[in-house]
């Protein structure tokens, strides 16, 4: 219920796991290739994913700040990773991976909305999940929006769905 006049967004989120060992059966477009954000013309192309993905709703300015912030982060040793797909040489998809204590977590999952259903989706997460595997990870693991069409593909890729839980914002 509102606040002071203010109304929430309510989000609910699911937890979903990776619970497979194998990744043979992951078939996405083997023609893409992905490469991590580690200088400046990388993490330009993940200031142009974004701007495709909330300029309207965002704006420009807030869009190429936030990319650029998150950007530092990327482009330092530990922590978050950052990958862009592409497919002849264009941008087309950008996808985190953070590993820590033996699990992993992939976050901020985006195909460019023209580009999606042609198996960039498939091939990221794939990537992710061998490179998560090479690196000794035990449990895989991503959460999200229960209204988005992407855990549908997230079931299809085989993760299964652990929980659920609720987010309430009041936007001030």
């Amino acid at each position: 219920h509102e606040v002071d006049g203010i109304a929430p967004e309510v989000s609910r989120l699911g937890i979903y796991e990776f619970l497979s060992e194998d990744t043979s059966h992951l078939n996405g477009n083997d023609e893409c290739v992905m490469k991590q954000i580690v200088n400046e013309e990388v993490l330009d192309d993940l200031v142009f994913l974004d701007l495709i993905h909330d300029r309207e709703r965002l704006g420009e300015d807030f869009c190429k700040r936030r990319a650029y912030r998150r950007g530092r982060v990327y482009l330092k040793e530990g922590g978050v990773d950052s990958y862009i797909c592409y497919h002849e040489g264009r941008p087309v998809g950008n996808v985190d991976l953070f590993i820590y204590n033996g699990m992993a977590k992939i976050e901020d999952f985006a195909v460019i909305p023209s580009e999606q259903r042609k198996g960039y989706g498939t091939a990221m997460i794939k990537y992710l999940i061998d490179l998560a595997k090479s690196k000794g990870v035990k449990r895989i693991y991503l959460v999200t929006d229960e209204e988005d069409t992407a855990k549908e593909m997230y079931r299809k890729l085989g993760f299964e769905k652990l929980g659920e839980k609720v987010e309430i914002f009041y936007y001030l």
